[in-house]
């Protein structure tokens, strides 16, 4: 069993997805302030907690990716349909000063 590199993991879902270079550092500091975050709670494989950053960052900045995308890209490229779940994360996203949803304009 190969040892999981995030950086890798995450730099095949990106260019799959059209994200750029400002996107993948945005989305590796949430994955390692979630990671590292002393509420967090290791229910979750790291492969896990990586896609639910993907899903949470693209989301909240207006780059829409679906569960179902992120799923079978996981599955193409890794050979395991790892399927992000964000609630998971509980309390633990909302104690984070890197996170923070977009104002919605009216």
């Amino acid at each position: 069993m190969s040892k999981f590199n995030p950086k890798g993991y995450l730099h095949i879902l990106a260019s799959e997805l059209g994200l750029s270079a400002k996107d993948v550092g945005s989305i590796m500091i949430l994955y390692e302030e979630i990671l590292f975050h002393d509420s967090f709670k290791a229910n979750r494989s790291r492969r896990g907690l990586l896609l639910d950053s993907i899903y949470i960052y693209c989301n909240a900045n207006a780059k829409p990716v679906t569960v179902k995308t992120l799923k079978e890209l996981s599955k193409k490229h890794f050979g395991v349909a790892t399927q992000p779940r964000p609630s998971r994360l509980g309390g633990t996203l909302h104690q984070l000063q890197s996170f923070s949803k977009p104002s919605r304009r009216t």
